[in-house]
């Protein structure tokens, strides 16, 4: 919801990015749902009358197979590895700040 994540995942589909949730669902597809996701990623970056229903079915389908939940593990591992080195900085509004943001990118809603 790009409300809730403050930039459009539409739009990042739409543009052919490749998240780290798509690159993960991508690998761990069944070679029949993995066709059928490039079909709806190219879709979804042909901006054509079928675009935005492709990013929705793109966006269920990752849901479904659990692989937001897996990326923010990732996300979290990852800062729970990168925390004890920022604590270790002086204790400055800088670093508050700092601790903050990367707690909030793991914690953003999809």
């Amino acid at each position: 919801d790009e409300g809730v994540v403050g930039k459009s995942v539409r739009r990042d589909l739409a543009k052919g990015k490749l998240t780290l949730p798509l690159i993960r669902r991508l690998a761990s597809a069944e070679p029949a749902d993995r066709g059928k996701l490039l079909t709806l990623i190219q879709q979804a970056g042909e901006n054509g009358p079928g675009a935005d229903a492709a990013v929705d079915q793109i966006l269920a389908d990752l849901r479904d197979a659990g692989a937001i939940e897996t990326a923010r593990s990732v996300a979290r591992e990852w800062l729970d590895r990168a925390l004890p080195e920022l604590d270790a900085l002086d204790d400055t509004p800088a670093r508050s700040m700092l601790r903050f943001a990367t707690e909030a990118v793991v914690e953003r809603r999809f």
